[in-house]
């Protein structure tokens, strides 16, 4: 039976892309002299939007796939799902970057050798997954626009352990241990992430122990602590495997109405959960040394999964309105392509503050974000939706029985 689509998830999924489109677009915007105001508070909102991405992604899966992964049938149904949801645009972006990039334009065998050697991993997709260089530049970074990808190669990974995680996830049989399990994962999950924070220089010595040699002149500068803990993969399994736990216990308790002492509650949670994470989008400009003791114990995992799990739950109506939802569902377009379409708009140099440049970067930036949910909409509905029904059609097997075609059905 096919699990009853949840409009406001999707919506959530929009504001989980739009704080990366934010944090992108405002340095490179906002270029008033002496400096780009209010940097820290705006990178916050990267760390929001991805482990927002990694916990949703989780849930989601969960919810619409824990039937299917059971069998090699279901696993191989899964895979296709996924690869001809995310594939065709990664690769879209790969080529757009490759051919326009000009990287391999003008520059002699030796500038091209770390870019050809870096593709197999970029089309493989598993290029956040390895920490290592080629010459100068990152494995993760090895072109230009497609520095955002490391995100989805993360994602590839995560589809690879979910049907372990799924077996532990459906342990539980009744609802109120499905919810022990989800605060168990989550509370586990936050202790496990506070340590990798926590002990960058530890985890740069084991990297060492390991062999991990690190690269002063890559461009990005990227140290093997800030990689493991921000781009790998491997701390991500807990994001996503809470997101996971929080869906399972969703699944129960969506059998069973909602009380009037149960709503009262979730309120309190949301408001609690909204505030915090508002606070640490504002650490830097608060800047009391509490919250700072606050945010890094408890990072984002906790205030997130309450979000989630209460829009899912609850009639959200910001969330399940039409157009929110049309840009949740175009969010992965509008993820890989917004920083294409920023760049090509950006100032090139810094302005002096005046009133009459700070209205004219404002107003930019109002069409900048318009031309992006637009271009994401046209991306979404005639190149996204048209190759994954045709990946669809040629992989999929002509015994494919119809529930599993409806859980396809649902946008992700």
């Amino acid at each position: 039976m096919r699990n009853r689509d949840i409009p406001a998830l999707t919506g959530l999924r929009f504001f989980a892309a739009f704080a990366i489109v934010v944090e992108h677009l405002w340095p490179n915007l906002m270029k008033v002299t002496p400096g780009v105001p209010y940097p820290d508070s705006f990178h916050q909102l990267a760390y929001l939007g991805m482990s927002l991405f990694f916990v949703l992604s989780g849930f989601i899966i969960h919810y619409n796939y824990s039937t299917l992964v059971s069998s090699a049938r279901g696993l191989y149904d899964f895979a296709v799902a996924r690869f001809s949801r995310l594939y065709p645009l990664f690769l879209a972006l790969i080529v757009y970057d490759v051919i326009c990039g000009n990287f391999i334009l003008n520059s002699t065998s030796v500038e091209r050798r770390p870019y050809i050697v870096a593709l197999p991993y970029m089309l493989a997709g598993i290029q956040s997954w390895v920490y290592g260089f080629f010459g100068n530049h990152p494995i993760t970074f090895p072109f230009h626009f497609t520095h955002v990808s490391w995100s989805i190669s993360t994602e590839f990974f995560l589809y690879l352990t979910y049907p372990a995680l799924c077996a532990v996830v459906l342990l539980p049989r009744s609802p109120k241990r499905a919810i022990h399990v989800a605060i168990c994962v989550c509370a586990v999950s936050t202790l496990i992430l506070w340590w990798v924070r926590e002990n960058g220089p530890l985890i740069d010595r084991l990297g060492a122990v390991l062999g991990v040699i690190e690269n002063p002149n890559a461009d990005p500068k990227t140290q093997f602590s800030e990689w493991f803990g921000y781009i790998a993969p491997y701390p991500r399994v807990l994001e996503f495997f809470t997101g996971c736990a929080v869906a399972q216990a969703y699944m129960f308790l969506d059998r069973h109405p909602v009380s009037e002492r149960e709503r009262c509650v979730a309120r309190i949670l949301v408001i609690g959960a909204m505030a915090y994470i508002a606070m640490f989008v504002l650490e830097f400009q608060i800047d009391a040394d509490w919250l700072t003791e606050l945010v890094s114990a408890m990072g984002l995992l906790p205030a997130i999964s309450i979000v989630m799990f209460c829009c899912a739950r609850y009639d959200v109506k910001l969330l399940s309105w039409a157009p929110v939802v049309a840009l949740g569902e175009a969010s992965y377009s509008m993820y890989l392509l917004h920083m294409v379409i920023i760049e090509k708009s950006a100032p090139t140099v810094f302005v002096d503050p005046t009133l009459a440049n700070i209205l004219i970067l404002s107003s930019r930036t109002v069409v900048i974000l318009v031309a992006i949910a637009l271009i994401s909409l046209g991306m979404h509905r005639y190149f996204e939706q048209p190759m994954r029904r045709f990946l669809r059609r040629v992989l999929s097997r002509r015994s494919t029985t119809a529930p599993v075609a409806a859980q396809y059905r649902r946008p992700l």
